[in-house]
C-alpha cells in the first residue's frame, strides 16, 4: 500500500531504501538512481533527518549514508516514515473515531477542509481497488467496504505503526485477549511464542473494533466448538472482557474474531494439511508446488530434504492465507532478502532462482521474496549446511612487523569469518618467493601500504585492523567466495545449477 503515500513520502522511501541497502553513494549517484535534482535531495535528506531521528542521514567526505544507533534498525525507519505519513495518520484516527465530521478531523489533525477533501479523494483512487473508501455517513467521516479487506488493511497498518508489545491495545485490553489466546491455544494443542501471539491478538482486536462500532457482524460459529465452548465456561474472563469492551463474549464473537485459525483452512500440523489437500484442488496444487520447490532446493544444493516439515507448513499457510496480513511499507521477506543477499550473494540468488522456477507464474516480488525468506529461516541448518559446503576461500599474510603480529591477525579474521578460509603465513624472503607464494591465495592481507601482486587480491590494514578495515575485509572474502561458488566448485557434483 505504498501508493497511499504523497508523492513526496514516497520519494523519501525511494531514497531511503537506496540508502539502507548499505554503504555510501556520492549524490551523482543518488540523483541519478532516484532522478532527483541536487536541490531537491538537500531539502530531503533536512526533511527526513527531522523525523528518522536517533538515526541520521550524514553527507560528508565518504558520502552520503544512513547511520542507525547501536539500538535501532531499518524496521525503526519503515515506522517513522509510515507514522508521519498524513494519509496513514488519517486511516488510524479512524479506526478509533468513528464519530467524527470532516470539520473535526481537520481541526484535530491541523490541516485545511479543502486540503483534507483532495487527500481524500486521492487515497480512495487506491482504496476503491480493494473495495474500500472513506464516506460521509450521517455528516460523519467513516472508512466503509469489504470488512475483510478494512481488517487486513488495518492489521497491516498497526503491525508496522506499533513496534512494542501492547501495539493499539490498552494494557487491560492486551491482557483480556492474551488470556483468551494461551486458552484457546492449550485447547488446539498449539506452541505460541510471541510473533504468533502478537500476530493472533492483533487480529481479534481488529476484526473486534470493528464488529464493537457496528461496522461488521459476527459470523456463525457453524455449529458447536469444544474450543469456544470451554472458555465461555470460564465466567470470570467473560466478565473480564465485557468489563474492557462493553460487548458480550458469545460463541459466534468468538468464532469471527479467531476466524483465520480456526477455519479449516489453516493447517496446525502435516496430518491437517493431508485433510485439506483431500477437499481442495486448489491446496493439491499447492501442495505438489510446495514439495517440488523443497526437492529442486535439496538437488541445486545437494542438501537432505530431512527435517522439512516447519517450512513446508510454513510455505502451505502463507500460500493459502496469501494476503492475510498485508504489509504497507516493511515487507519483512524483501528487507530480509535484500540483506541476506549481501553478504551471501551466491546462495541468496540461488535461493531465489529456484523460488521463480518452481513459482515462475507469481510476478509479485515481495511474494517470492517471503516463499525465500520461510526457505532460508524455516529449514533447519539450511544456511549452515550450504555453508559447509562452500569452496575455503585461502588468505595469506605477509607483515613486515613480525610473524607473531600476522598470526594473530590471521586468528581474528577466522573468528569474525561466516566464510569458510584456510591462512597461509607467508615466509618469503624477496618479491619473487612473495608472488610464487600469492599463487596459492585469493587475497593477500598486509600492513605495507601501496603493495600490488598480479592476480591477486590486496588489502592493506592498520597495524590493528579498524572497523572499516574488518568491513572491507568481510566484503572481500565474500566477493571471492562469491566468483568461486557461482563457477560451480563443489556445488550439485554435475547437477545443473540454475543461474
Amino acid at each position: 500500500m505504498r501508493e497511499l503515500l504523497s508523492n513526496k513520502d514516497q520519494r523519501h522511501l525511494e531514497f531511503l531504501e537506496l540508502l539502507m541497502s548499505g554503504g555510501s553513494f556520492t549524490l551523482d549517484t543518488i540523483c541519478t538512481s532516484i532522478q532527483q535534482s541536487v536541490r531537491t535531495l538537500s531539502v530531503d535528506i533536512k526533511q527526513i533527518n527531522s523525523f528518522i531521528q536517533p538515526a541520521c542521514i550524514c553527507t560528508d567526505v565518504n558520502g552520503v549514508y544512513l547511520r542507525l544507533t547501536a539500538s535501532g534498525s531499518n524496521r525503526e525507519i519503515y515506522n517513522k516514515l509510515l507514522r508521519q505519513s498524513r494519509e496513514y495518520q488519517l486511516l488510524v484516527y479512524l479506526f478509533f473515531n468513528n464519530k467524527k465530521t470532516i470539520e473535526d478531523i481537520a481541526d484535530e489533525q491541523f490541516i485545511g477542509i479543502s486540503t483534507l477533501q483532495r487527500m481524500i479523494r486521492k487515497m480512495n483512487s487506491v482504496l476503491s481497488k480493494r473495495d474500500i473508501r472513506i464516506k460521509r455517513v450521517n455528516s460523519f467521516v467513516q472508512l466503509l467496504g469489504n470488512e475483510r479487506q478494512i481488517g487486513l488493511l488495518y492489521i497491516g497498518i498497526f503491525n508496522e505503526w506499533y513496534l512494542d508489545e501492547y501495539g493499539p491495545l490498552t494494557v487491560d485490553e492486551y491482557t483480556v485477549l492474551n488470556q483468551i489466546n494461551l486458552k484457546a491455544a492449550e485447547k488446539m494443542n498449539l506452541t505460541v511464542n510471541y510473533p504468533d501471539l502478537k500476530r493472533v491478538t492483533l487480529w481479534a482486536f481488529v476484526r473486534l473494533v470493528r464488529i464493537k462500532n457496528g461496522f461488521a457482524s459476527p459470523n456463525s460459529a457453524e455449529g458447536k466448538l469444544r474450543i469456544l465452548e470451554e472458555i465461555l465456561e470460564n465466567q470470570e474472563l467473560c466478565n473480564d472482557f465485557f468489563a474492557v469492551f462493553s460487548i458480550p463474549l458469545s460463541e459466534d464473537l468468538l468464532y469471527t474474531i479467531y476466524y483465520f485459525v480456526l477455519k479449516v483452512e489453516f493447517a496446525k500440523n502435516l496430518d491437517e494439511i493431508k485433510i485439506i489437500v483431500a477437499k481442495s484442488k486448489l491446496a493439491e496444487h499447492i501442495d505438489r508446488r510446495i514439495k517440488g520447490l523443497i526437492c529442486l532446493m535439496a538437488e541445486v544444493f545437494s542438501i537432505s530434504t530431512e527435517n522439512t516439515e516447519t517450512v513446508y507448513l510454513s510455505i502451505f499457510n502463507t500460500l493459502q492465507l496469501a494476503n492475510e496480513p498485508p504489509f504497507i511499507l516493511y515487507s519483512r521477506g524483501s528487507v530480509f532478502m535484500r540483506l541476506f543477499r549481501r553478504t551471501n550473494p551466491y546462495i541468496g540468488a540461488q535461493v531465489i532462482n529456484v523460488v521463480e522456477k518452481v513459482f515462475g507464474d507469481v510476478t509479485n516480488i515481495n511474494a517470492l521474496n517471503e516463499m525465500a525468506y520461510l526457505v532460508i529461516t524455516h529449514w533447519p541448518e539450511f544456511v549452515q549446511k550450504i555453508q559447509k559446503k562452500a569452496p575455503a576461500v585461502h588468505i595469506g599474510y605477509f607483515f613486515d612487523s613480525d610473524i607473531e603480529h600476522a598470526q594473530m591477525i590471521s586468528n581474528i579474521i577466522k573468528r569474525i569469518s561466516i566464510v569458510k578460509v584456510k591462512d597461509i603465513i607467508i615466509m618469503a624472503t624477496c618479491s619473487n618467493e612473495l608472488y610464487k607464494s600469492c599463487k596459492q591465495i585469493d587475497v593477500l592481507i598486509t600492513n605495507i601500504p601501496g603493495m600490488l601482486i598480479p592476480d591477486t587480491e590486496v588489502i592493506c590494514i592498520q597495524e590493528y585492523p579498524s572497523p572499516g578495515d574488518f568491513s572491507n575485509i568481510i566484503d572481500t572474502i565474500e566477493k571471492i567466495k562469491y566468483k568461486l561458488w557461482s563457477k560451480g566448485k563443489d556445488m550439485n557434483q554435475g547437477s545443473s545449477i540454475i543461474w
